[in-house]
């Protein structure tokens, strides 16, 4: 709830009457929203499934190549499909949390019910 000051005789009559003409002539749209804490949802999130869900992914799947491997370099190997699994995971999972939050800003911008505009080059 922001504070309302209210200044009179700010403007002079005639020119609101021009700024309201000038908006009408114009028209209005839909209020953006910032969402501004994408930024910062995106690093948390790819933070959590960094060191969660796509460690222990790449370890599983890299476990799971690895059984049954007879060659003299199985732990190299396992290191490998390891750094592979992991990157493929991360990337996976950045693009799904793109789409989150591109999902929750669009959500955020549903909820707008307010109309604005815009008035260009108001020195003439």
């Amino acid at each position: 709830n922001p504070d309302i000051y209210i200044i009179s005789q700010f403007l002079s009559p005639p020119a609101c009457e021009d700024l309201i003409s000038r908006a009408k002539r114009k028209g209005t749209q839909r209020s953006p929203v910032a969402y501004a804490g994408w930024t910062d949802d995106i690093k948390d999130l790819l933070g959590l499934a960094a060191s969660g869900p796509v460690s222990w992914g790449a370890i599983l799947g890299a476990w799971w190549e690895a059984q049954g491997d007879q060659s003299t370099n199985v732990m190299l190997n396992l290191v490998l499909h390891a750094l592979r699994n992991y990157s493929v995971l991360f990337v996976l999972a950045g693009i799904l949390i793109a789409g989150y939050t591109k999902i929750r800003a669009d959500g955020l911008q549903e909820l707008r019910t307010s109309t604005s505009t815009t008035l260009d080059d108001l020195a003439g």
